[in-house]
């Protein structure tokens, strides 16, 4: 996925936006199946504008396309299409109760290192926790997380 995600981006940068959608729509394959949003978010510079035109046609192979690009879209920072329904509020995965502790933590402003000594982990576990939460919520940094989850109800 990871590759076909560069690529796509590549592509873009090379002008060609049929052989960018083309690696884009496999990218996408894989990752709806796996619930994938942080790599997305990642490559969002080049990659917001085709997903934002797949939305428009979602391609038939990729599983709940509408749904997803609404998703990836939103994670983006893009506009989600309301067409997607209420599949594009929910979570791709659920959060574990360790994930939900360390969310709690994130939004009272608690850094990593005083997370780790008040759940008894270390700060690489912390650390893990913390780009697990991302990947689910589909963002890059903690105030996102934060405004996120805040969004989903997960925190108040």
């Amino acid at each position: 996925m990871r590759l076909s995600l560069l690529e796509a981006r590549w592509h873009v940068r090379s002008g060609t936006e049929r052989a960018a959608l083309r690696a884009l729509v496999e990218a996408l394959r894989v990752g709806a199946a796996g619930g994938y949003i942080g790599c997305f978010v990642e490559e969002r510079e080049d990659l917001l504008p085709l997903l934002t035109k797949l939305q428009a046609t979602p391609p038939p192979d990729v599983d709940d396309a509408a749904a997803y690009l609404s998703r990836l879209i939103a994670a983006c920072g893009g506009a989600a299409d309301s067409r997607a329904g209420e599949g594009s509020a929910a979570l791709i995965e659920d959060l574990t109760e360790r994930e939900q502790a360390i969310l709690g933590l994130l939004a009272k402003g608690v850094s990593n290192k005083e997370m780790a000594r008040r759940l008894f982990v270390s700060e690489n576990t912390v650390k893990f926790h913390l780009k697990n939460i991302y990947a689910k919520l589909g963002v890059d940094n903690r105030l996102r997380a934060i405004t996120t989850a805040r969004s989903y109800g997960l925190i108040t």
